[in-house]
């Protein structure tokens, strides 16, 4: 089903007055929240009617006012609740087991997606404060809303959002195979995913560059978005299409706009999250939009100009109809904010009528401020219905402003995009004991599961080191066919969320350097937990980004955990039989010389 492309805005500015970036709290873009968590839906246990609905569950969550990501520096509700800032492990088990616990499919679904946008933005919004988010990041050409911009997170992120389909697999008793274990259906998607290559795929096409100077994407960026659209609809096509069960419709052709991945279909939310109309009239809804083939009202907003003056700023701001509809009456909301305390310091509001298609308003206001700021920023909203908050928001700064923010970040040792200074990692502790499994009598797969005083336990901490105890020899992982990765994992209700990770050491090290003859292996994991070394960059902020960096050490290791477990029997029993080739028959080791 082809369904009506959802309103833009379009955004101009005065190159000579201001630089301007866009205020989209919505991490990561469209081609993760909607694109990637439909495949990856589709791939696990799910059908293309149920994939649907969880990416589009994903996806509104940055379309209704409600749920949205607010604007202003002062207003953190949303933010705190829907999309990861401040990264609350109480919010991110909540909105899990809220999925877990509605008993009707559907509505568990559009609920699982609302979870995996938090999820997925827990990465990208690692470190970033409440107000001022990665503007910094985006204008200087490091948007972490691209793929590219940090793989460890990418891939944290695609993992995470497996693992969790999995469970929720689990919770519905679709799990194949008869497996009854949430971590090896884990296991089984995680492993053919990465032989489909897909997400290596999406952040090489990716790159961080693809917005314009003031946060717009660039027409490179939406080639991006287009691109990586295509990739994961090929993906579907390898993977979901030759399974009946998918449902993957027969006129489905990766790379045709009207028979690819279909629009999100436009669910509104209330303020915590619950439908305020039936699923059944949201399809149709989406439906008459589609027979009509009409887009809904769309607003073009337009800077045209920001003065400061004696008492605040003067602002003017063009609002035109550019769509088919006659649009619905709006609010416009003006706020000028210090960028380094991120304190407000004046606002103002003016109604907009509704106007006709083609139809212009001008509107000029005086933002009256209690004082003057030595960085200053001012945010723009308008608030035209229900779904339309995230494409009608421009915050906008000088560029002499936007240097000297970030060298006053730089004073203070807080990156130049704007992230906060991380925590010392105080301590490090095991969630669970370490658990083993053999694949296909090449690996033994180690989960190991971990908590540390971090509201992300996956970000400073190193990749655990494995060695048989009582020979004291290192194992290597194999990291070229499972790069071990953390990712954040809820565990259970009233616990907090832990790391997790699976090293998948090499059976014929085992078999070189254990000794299985007289007792049973005893693994030793080891984690340590790092900090980042603190260097002042020099030079511009705006300028020279594409310099090679100095090969210096950029973490130090902080604190580190051990724990240990004996192989049990039967485990044992089968490294013995793969280390011998003897088969399913006995047989002894022959002693080490």
């Amino acid at each position: 089903m082809r369904l009506a492309r959802t309103r833009t805005c379009r955004i101009l500015l005065s190159t000579i007055l201001v630089m301007a970036l866009s205020a989209e709290s919505g991490a990561f873009e469209k081609d993760t929240h909607y694109y990637l968590t439909f495949a990856l839906a589709l791939y696990s246990c799910f059908d293309w009617d149920e994939a649907h609905l969880i990416a589009s569950g994903n996806a509104m969550v940055d379309e209704n006012d409600t749920t949205v990501g607010e604007i202003s520096l002062f207003r953190t509700h949303n933010k705190r609740m829907w999309h990861a800032f401040g990264h609350s492990e109480e919010r991110l088990n909540q909105l899990w087991f809220r999925a877990v616990r509605e008993k009707h499919l559907q509505k568990r679904l559009v609920k699982l997606g609302q979870f995996f946008h938090f999820l997925q933005d827990w990465e990208a919004h690692a470190g970033f404060p409440m107000g001022l988010g990665h503007a910094m990041a985006t204008i200087t050409g490091e948007d972490p809303d691209s793929m590219a911009k940090n793989q460890a997170r990418t891939a944290r992120m695609g993992q995470s959002t497996v693992d969790h389909l999995a469970k929720m697999c689990a919770v519905l008793g679709r799990l194949p195979e008869g497996i009854q274990d949430p971590v090896i259906g884990f296991l089984k998607m995680t492993e053919g995913a990465r032989d489909h290559v897909l997400m290596t795929e999406l952040i090489i096409e990716s790159n961080t560059e693809w917005r314009l100077p003031w946060g717009k994407l660039s027409e490179e960026g939406k080639k991006i978005l287009a691109q990586n659209k295509l990739h994961i609809e090929q993906f579907i096509d390898r993977v979901a299409r030759p399974q009946p069960g998918k449902k993957v419709p027969d006129d489905f052709r990766p790379g045709d706009e009207e028979h690819g991945i279909p629009p999100p279909l436009r669910l509104r939310f209330d303020r915590e999250g619950e439908l305020t109309e039936s699923l059944d009239k949201a399809i149709a809804t989406a439906e008459e939009l589609e027979a009509k083939d009409l887009d809904p009202a769309d607003d073009e907003l337009t800077l045209e100009q920001a003065v400061r003056v004696e008492d605040g700023w003067q602002v003017r701001v063009r609002v035109r109809n550019v769509g088919e509809t006659r649009s619905r009456a709006a609010e416009l909301r003006v706020g000028a904010y210090d960028a380094l305390t991120e304190e407000q310091l004046g606002e103002v509001t003016s109604k907009v009528p509704r106007l006709k298609p083609g139809q212009t308003v001008t509107i000029e206001t005086l933002i009256p401020t209690s004082r003057v700021a030595k960085e200053e920023m001012i945010a723009i909203t308008l608030h035209v219905g229900d779904l339309s908050t995230r494409n009608d928001t421009l915050w906008f700064m000088t560029k002499k402003d936007i240097a000297e923010l970030q060298e006053d970040l730089e004073a203070l040792g807080r990156p130049a995009d704007g992230r906060l200074l991380s925590p010392p990692v105080e301590a490090v502790e095991f969630a669970d004991e370490l658990k083993f499994w053999l694949r296909a009598k090449k690996w033994l797969i180690v989960m190991v599961t971990t908590r540390t005083n971090l509201r992300d336990p996956t970000e400073q901490l190193g990749l655990p080191m494995v060695r048989l105890r009582r020979e004291n020899e290192k194992l290597s992982p194999d990291v070229l066919r499972w790069p071990p990765v953390w990712t954040i994992s809820v565990l259970a209700e009233g616990q907090r969320p832990a790391a997790k990770t699976f090293p998948f050491v090499k059976v014929s090290e085992i078999c070189d350097k254990a000794d299985l003859v007289t007792s049973s292996p005893v693994l030793e994991v080891t984690v340590v937990a790092y900090e980042p070394i603190r260097r002042r960059r020099r030079g511009s902020p705006l300028r020279g980004r594409r310099k090679k960096p100095e090969a210096k050490p950029r973490f130090r290791p902080v604190v580190e955990a051990s724990t240990s477990v004996e192989l049990d029997d039967a485990l044992t029993e089968e490294l013995r039989r793969i280390c011998t080739r003897a088969g399913p028959a006995e047989a002894q080791v022959p002693a080490k010389p």
